[in-house]
């Protein structure tokens, strides 16, 4: 066998070790595709809708409590002004304060 030949053996040899060795990272790496597609799959398919939805949710009622909010907030200022007005009312009333027992 001539030093070429050799060469040509080992070389030969060599690719054929390669490619037992490579063979299972193919292997984990084929699955480590179909893993990560599945859950690009369930991303897309379940949890976005998802979030979609409860964002959609958030967004009324967010709405309705900052609507409910402003209402109470003039509750308040209504209430202070018709307190305020009662008061100076009772002080004006003495003789009907007496009438009512005080």
């Amino acid at each position: 066998m001539t030093n070429e030949e050799l060469l040509v053996a080992m070389s030969n040899m060599m690719d054929q070790r390669l490619d037992e060795k490579l063979e299972p990272l193919k292997k984990d790496m084929s699955e480590v595709k179909d893993r990560v597609t599945n859950i690009e799959l369930n991303i897309e398919n379940d949890i976005r809708p998802g979030i979609i939805t409860l964002c959609d949710a958030y967004g009324t009622q967010f709405d309705r409590y900052s609507i409910s909010i402003e209402s109470h907030e003039k509750m308040k200022t209504d209430i202070e002004v018709l307190k305020s007005i009662v008061s100076r009312h009772f002080d004006l009333l003495p003789e009907e304060r007496c009438a009512i027992g005080q």
